[in-house]
């Protein structure tokens, strides 16, 4: 059996992973470039104060630090510290199937550790990349844990039910997202107005205030592939049609348009800078690696697991900057 690797050999291995997901992923790099993947937070739960008053859902602290004001109801909404993880055993070396086709030669061994983890990491970060979009909360690891909580809880379909962050959706209702669904322009097909469908959503997206932006503005568009090519498409045809100058067409009105293979048959209009990745690991690390011993189904003692795992959070500190248009097909 091949040697145990050591923790500071996991460290290092895993070195590499956070930048490069964060380079790979479209909505992760973005929030990368506007400073929004926080490191080294840590406690049961990360909390902010909110004040209600005529004007709606207003921000009056970060965090769990809270400012004074003089009128209106104070709330907090709260996220509870979630977790991704995976595991699988590390063998150490290969002796089976010597000779076999597509397999070593008979009297030959090889170090399959590597293999091992560098498959646990693709089929991780693949699994936390879905987590930012669909993470729903749920209990983990036998109810001692739960799940992050994705974009789409904080910017769901019908955002006049249920709650996030512990609020209700119905109580406040400056606290929900905002939704585009149906005819929004001059025909009921997607292909003709879903740039009229984009503009409904980011003017519905920029009606509230938060954290001191007068006009806050959705930065960040993303669909699926089919919508990405029939967006570039509409955009290419508009700008013909205005004599304008084709050049960054994947900017549309100021927000970067991007696909996800987590989106289908929806678009949606995010702020960056309501949206937040934080963890609890050291800066620049999003993600570690390590041994875990108490296994229930294990034959010896000296069995154990390699664990990959993500712990914090992914909080959308204002939903109702962000939107979602499910008119999209």
């Amino acid at each position: 059996m091949a040697d145990r690797y050591s923790q500071s050999q996991l460290d290092s291995i895993m070195k590499p992973t956070t930048s490069l997901v964060l380079e790979q992923d479209p909505l992760l790099s973005m929030l990368q470039s506007k400073g929004r993947i926080k490191y080294g937070k840590s406690g049961d739960r990360l909390s902010k104060d909110y004040v209600v008053d005529a004007h709606g859902i207003k921000s009056y602290g970060r965090l769990a630090t809270h400012v004074a004001s003089e009128k209106g109801d104070y709330i907090r909404a709260y996220w509870p510290w979630g977790g991704v993880y995976d595991d699988d055993y590390l063998a150490g070396w290969d002796t089976e199937n010597q000779g076999a086709e597509g397999s070593l030669a008979t009297g030959t061994i090889r170090d399959i550790r590597n293999e091992a983890i560098t498959q646990m990491r693709e089929n991780f970060t693949q699994r936390f990349r879905e987590q930012v979009w669909a993470g729903d909360g749920a209990s983990l690891n036998g109810g001692t844990g739960v799940t992050i909580l994705g974009i789409t809880q904080a910017v769901p379909d019908s955002p006049s039910t249920g709650t996030y962050a512990g609020l209700s959706r119905v109580t406040y209702t400056g606290w929900r997202s905002r939704t585009t669904a149906g005819a929004s322009g001059p025909s009921s097909s997607w292909v003709a107005d879903c740039w009229e469908r984009v503009l409904t959503s980011i003017t519905q997206c920029s009606r509230t205030p938060m954290d001191g932006e007068s006009s806050p503005k959705p930065d960040m568009l993303f669909c699926d592939f089919t919508n990405y090519v029939q967006l570039l498409n509409r955009a290419l045809t508009q700008n013909t049609a205005l004599d304008t100058e084709i050049k960054g067409i994947t900017t549309l009105l100021g927000m970067r348009l991007e696909q996800s293979e987590n989106i289908s048959g929806k678009v949606y209009t995010l702020n960056s800078k309501s949206i937040e990745i934080s963890s609890t690991h050291p800066t620049g690390v999003l993600f570690r690696m390590h041994y875990k011993k108490d296994l229930e189904d294990h034959i010896d003692e000296n069995d154990e697991v390699l664990v990959m795992r993500f712990k914090g959070q992914c909080r959308v500190l204002f939903p109702a900057a962000n939107g979602v248009i499910t008119s999209a097909s």
